[in-house]
């Protein structure tokens, strides 16, 4: 599992509604899908 925040989880979600998500109390967590992860490390890319 990969800790995301929630604006990432609103990204997936969209793109990748097969990903399955989980939400504790403060935190979103990821399942570890090799497509949603490169997804996430390009936006974090392109954010810089």
């Amino acid at each position: 599992m990969i800790s995301i925040t929630k604006e990432e989880t609103k990204l997936i979600r969209k793109y990748f509604p097969y990903v399955h998500i989980r939400r504790t109390m403060h935190k979103y967590y990821m399942e570890e899908n090799k497509k949603a992860m490169d997804f996430l490390k390009n936006c974090n890319a392109n954010k810089k």
